[in-house]
């Protein structure tokens, strides 16, 4: 899982991509209103609403993940709490989704080490 920034746009998007076959498995941007909450029979699960594009048709869902330690669980909520603070601070508070996949990058280098947690 990947956190993406694009530095022209100043804005977030979660990716998730199927490790043996590279499919899309999550595509949203974050926006302010997204609540992260710790799933119920968990500690190491989070979930959240997204519109989700994923398969290529926005559809509204109830995301969850899960990772294998507690630590990258509220590493990976942290820095997803932070892109919410810069776009609350750019005053957005819904993403719209880019019209083009140019100038994206990773928010932090070590963000992609979750999607090995999968």
């Amino acid at each position: 899982m990947k956190i993406l920034k694009n530095p022209a746009r100043k804005t977030f998007r979660v990716l998730l991509r199927r490790e043996q076959i590279h499919k899309v498995a999550c595509n949203h941007h974050i926006s302010t209103e997204m609540k992260l909450e710790p799933m119920l029979n968990s500690d190491y699960a989070l979930t959240w609403f997204a519109m989700d594009y994923a398969d290529e048709e926005p559809k509204l869902e109830k995301l969850a993940v899960k990772f294998k330690l507690v630590d990258t669980k509220n590493e990976f909520k942290n820095i997803f709490e932070e892109c919410q603070g810069q776009l609350r601070e750019k005053g957005t508070t819904v993403q719209e989704p880019a019209q083009d996949g140019s100038g994206i990058q990773a928010i932090r280098p070590e963000v992609t080490r979750f999607s090995l947690n999968y």
